[in-house]
């Protein structure tokens, strides 16, 4: 232990020298080292017992993030397994649709023929008809807005009408900057089913910005969506408190602008 001599003021360590090795005097009593000591030790074993509760609550970090990367890994896959039923079914329905349909016009073609001629051999003279295709697809098209408008990109609809500022939990956020849940609507313009869980993107005076994973109690966007259907969804960002532009840039078509005022 290092300590000061009280009669000449030199300072040394007690572990080497038994007295003062600049004047010889001895120094504080047996009483007084127990004290100094058990303070030291009481000292050492309260930055252990801090040591440790900082590695238990960063093990409890850790263990939320596996968590939450387990149950997105386990979204992911529902969410596969979801569409690719989804489209099944859609591939079938649009088959069974058409083939039915086929059958009808072939149906109505014949009686009109058979109709006007009476004879077995009418449809020798049935006029060749023209193929028509059926198509059940919307073009898209880019859009451009500001929050609270609901911005129609041709085969769906995306309006932001939420956005609310919360925390980084459980991971630190970025100094000067604040983070925000974004609550958006999704509605489906087709006749068939859409995926609305698209990449959606922050982008703050220019610079992409960094996304979390969302807190308990919030949803992300479907997979697929109903035709004629709106569901909704959040989104978790990181944004500069500095920033004066602020766009959400929604799959490859969508781009939302939104101000600080517009964040309650």
């Amino acid at each position: 232990m290092r300590i000061t001599c009280d009669h000449c003021g030199a300072v040394f360590y007690t572990e080497t020298n038994v007295v003062c090795p600049a004047c010889g005097s001895p120094y504080a009593d047996d009483a007084e080292m127990k004290d100094a000591a058990r303070y030291e030790q009481q000292k050492r074993d309260y930055d252990l017992e801090s040591e440790k509760e900082k590695l238990e609550e960063q093990r409890r970090r850790n263990e939320l993030f596996k968590e939450e990367i387990e149950e997105r890994r386990s979204r992911n896959e529902q969410t596969q397994k979801t569409r690719a039923f989804a489209n099944g079914m859609n591939k079938g329905c649009t088959f069974l649709l058409l083939a039915a349909g086929a059958v009808f016009v072939i149906g109505l073609i014949l009686s009109f023929v058979f109709s006007l001629t009476g004879k077995n051999d009418a449809s020798r003279d049935q006029p060749e008809s023209e193929s028509v295709e059926v198509t059940t697809e919307t073009p898209m098209r880019k859009v451009e807005g500001a929050f609270g408008e609901a911005l129609d990109a041709g085969q769906y609809t995306f309006k932001i009408d939420k956005i609310e500022k919360t925390d980084a939990y459980p991971w630190d956020a970025t100094v000067g900057h604040t983070c925000v849940l974004i609550h958006a609507l999704f509605t489906n313009n087709t006749d068939g089913y859409l995926d609305a869980d698209l990449a959606a993107n922050v982008v703050a005076d220019g610079i992409a910005q960094h996304s979390f994973y969302l807190p308990s109690g919030y949803k992300d966007f479907s997979s697929y969506v109903p035709k004629g259907l709106t569901t909704e969804g959040w989104y978790k960002f990181e944004i500069p408190d500095d920033t004066e532009t602020i766009e959400f840039r929604y799959g490859d078509w969508v781009v939302c602008r939104f101000t600080w005022d517009d964040v309650e």
